[in-house]
């Protein structure tokens, strides 16, 4: 189960553009939007997504 997890991590595409059309934002690229939940999650800039990968990595303890 954790390793799904990092999988799914690991494959989030770290530059996504947000727009907020309702209440709630949604991914400029519709494509994107059919995205499992962790990733959608995971919308928080690449900085950041970086940071969770490496994370991951070091979980699965793999080469950056």
């Amino acid at each position: 189960m954790l390793d799904a997890a990092i999988d799914e991590i690991l494959a989030t595409p770290q530059l996504v553009e947000l727009v907020r059309p309702k209440v709630l934002c949604e991914f400029a690229d519709p494509a994107l939007e059919g995205r499992s939940a962790l990733q959608k999650q995971l919308r928080m800039g690449p900085d950041n997504v970086g940071r969770i990968q490496a994370d991951a990595r070091v979980l699965r303890r793999e080469p950056g």
